[in-house]
C-alpha cells in the first residue's frame, strides 16, 4: 500500500501527473489486491522508490546503465547533490577511482579521478557530495585541499 503511494507521490511530482488518476483509483482498493498488483511493477520502476528497495536492487542500476554513459550518470549524482548515491558509488570505486591519473577535464590537469570528483562538486555547488568526497580523502590519508593544486592546460590548436 505505501509503495504505492510513493508511486503516486513521484508520479504528481513528475511530468506524467495526467496518470496521477489510476493511482487514486488503485488506493481505493483493498490492500490484499493492491499487493497483488505491486508485484506486477517491473523491478526497474519500484527500485526508485525507496532506499531499502534501491539497496536490494542496486546491481541492476550498474546494468541499465550503458558504459559509456556511466562517468555522465557520475556526473548527473553530483550536480543532483544525491549524496546517498554517491556515496554508495564512491564506496564501490574509491580504490579504482584512486588510481586514474592525470585525469583532464575542460582545461583542468587533476592528478587522479578523487580530486576531480571533489572539483566537481565545488563547481557544481553540491556540498552533500563534497562532504562524501572529502570523508574519503580524509580516511585515505589524501591532501584535502589537493584540488588547488589542479594544473590548467590550454589545449589549443596552433598553426
Amino acid at each position: 500500500m505505501e509503495e504505492f503511494q510513493t508511486i503516486q507521490n513521484s508520479i504528481n511530482s513528475s511530468r506524467f501527473s495526467n496518470k496521477a488518476s489510476i493511482f487514486d483509483n488503485i488506493l481505493k482498493l483493498p490492500n490484499e489486491l493492491v499487493s497483488f498488483l505491486y508485484s506486477y511493477i517491473p523491478t526497474k520502476i519500484t527500485m526508485f522508490l525507496n532506499k531499502k528497495i534501491y539497496l536490494k536492487n542496486r546491481s541492476l542500476v550498474r546494468k541499465m546503465v550503458p558504459k559509456n554513459q556511466y562517468e555522465n550518470y557520475i556526473r548527473a549524482m553530483i550536480r543532483r547533490d544525491n549524496d546517498f548515491v554517491f556515496a554508495l558509488l564512491i564506496q564501490e570505486n574509491f580504490e579504482r577511482w584512486l588510481f586514474f591519473k592525470n585525469y583532464v577535464y575542460k582545461t583542468m590537469l587533476f592528478s587522479n579521478y578523487i580530486y576531480f570528483l571533489l572539483e566537481y562538486s565545488i563547481e557544481n555547488e553540491s556540498d552533500k557530495c563534497k562532504q562524501v568526497v572529502n570523508r574519503y580523502i580524509t580516511k585515505s590519508g589524501l591532501s584535502k585541499n589537493q584540488h588547488k593544486k589542479n594544473t590548467t592546460k590550454n589545449i589549443r590548436w596552433r598553426n
